[in-house]
């Protein structure tokens, strides 16, 4: 029902989305720990499971792409109403690859491959998964979704856009010449900390970046913020003094 049911029950976008992620991850564990013990279990035609299991595992795997659906389609909505963030972006990437997974199952139900085969065809497409989100960029790719949003919408998330890591900078620098007063502060927050520039050194480095990625040179990052740097103090919205101190 998507947005209707939302307000029709009274859910909140980020409760439909969590429920449906967590029923998906749930029925697809179990769904998985059935058919892996029945299969331990029959009989098979020489190399070939039998017709029944090959059909109920089929139909199985078919009940489970409908939970993918919802799950997917919730997450959608969930973006579409707040933008992208790196936790609801791997979600997504997940539940690509749990679909993935269950294309795999079938082609092994109805195949004669060994269960040693399944393995390392799920094996390999969760390292191409992981390939592929790295050639993605997550952070650039979530600049980029989440200020054509603000663009189409007027709705932005600024701090969280100046939080993201150095790869994303060059494309949401421009942020801090934005006419919207609101926005500039709370994109000049999210720098603020994510390079710590409470401290009194013009020249300290940023933050080191995470593990997701960090491409972009450090001594670039540097500059854009040190050219930056008096904007973001005189832009975020609250004063140094009382959180700096703090620190």
């Amino acid at each position: 029902g998507g947005e209707a049911n939302i307000i029709q029950a009274g859910f909140t976008y980020a409760e439909y989305a969590r429920s449906g992620f967590g029923e998906l991850v749930a029925v697809a564990f179990l769904a998985y720990l059935l058919l892996s013990g029945i299969e331990k279990r029959i009989r098979t035609e020489g190399e070939r499971h039998l017709p029944r299991f090959r059909y109920l595992g089929t139909a199985l795997i078919i009940l489970v792409s409908c939970i993918l659906f919802s799950a997917f389609t919730r997450l959608s909505l969930y973006e579409s109403a707040y933008g992208f963030t790196t936790i609801r972006l791997y979600s997504h990437a997940f539940i690509i690859w749990i679909g993935v997974a269950c294309v795999l199952r079938v082609m092994h139900i109805w195949g004669s491959t060994g269960r040693s085969v399944l393995a390392l065809r799920l094996f390999t497409s969760l390292i191409a998964l992981l390939f592929v989100m790295n050639i993605l960029n997550p952070d650039v790719f979530i600049a980029r979704e989440n200020l054509e949003r603000y663009a189409k919408t007027g709705e932005i998330d600024a701090r969280y856009l100046g939080e993201l890591s150095r790869d994303a900078l060059p494309y949401t620098i421009h942020v801090l010449d934005h006419a919207d007063v609101g926005v500039r502060g709370q994109f000049a927050d999210g720098l603020y900390w994510r390079y710590e520039l409470w401290t009194d050194s013009p020249e300290r480095a940023p933050r080191v970046s995470t593990w997701k990625n960090d491409r972009y040179g450090k001594s670039q990052v540097e500059q854009l913020i040190n050219t930056k740097r008096q904007q973001i103090l005189a832009e975020r919205t609250f004063p140094v003094s009382s959180e700096g101190s703090s620190m």
